[in-house]
């Protein structure tokens, strides 16, 4: 009996949530139409302005992503660039601490300090020796003796000056 009990219950309950509404005049209706209406039209304006947000987020995110990655590639090339020219300067440097010419740096080979500098030391090694600059006559232009001024000149030639 239960059961049967319980069944009607579930009945009258149904028939409590589906009696008919009380009557709504026209006006009442047709102003309940316009408000669902301008609801409608406000709903439908956020959606899109809602979709138009999210695209433009997405473009943004997208385009934060590609700067990043740009930037990223930008840093590892100036990594790059820069473990070049400290190993330039560190060539330049066993060159000099060697006695090389300075021309000659870009010969040495090794990857740390220590190498470049053996290396540069062997590689001195092979060539010859610089001697003592020879010595240049006045005769030659290229002489570091500028030889006798004007004044001189003029008391040997015998004019005055």
């Amino acid at each position: 009996m239960t059961e049967e009990t319980t069944n009607t219950e579930m009945v009258e309950e149904k028939a409590t949530e589906t009696e008919a509404p009380k009557a709504v005049s026209a006006e009442e209706f047709e102003k309940m139409q316009k408000a669902l209406k301008e609801a409608n039209k406000e709903a439908a304006a956020r959606r899109k302005k809602l979709e138009e947000l999210e695209a433009k987020e997405k473009e943004r995110q997208d385009a934060e992503l590609s700067e990043i990655e740009r930037l990223k590639k930008q840093n590892a090339e100036l990594e790059t660039k820069q473990k070049q020219l400290e190993h330039e300067q560190a060539k330049q440097k066993a060159a000099l601490e060697a006695g090389l010419d300075p021309t000659l740096y870009d010969r040495i080979k090794g990857d740390t300090p220590e190498e470049m500098l053996e290396d540069a030391k062997s590689l001195a090694k092979l060539l010859p020796q610089k001697s003592q600059k020879q010595k240049l006559d006045s005769a030659n232009p290229a002489s570091s003796d500028k030889g006798p001024t004007d004044a001189e000149r003029a008391k040997f030639l015998g004019l005055r000056r």
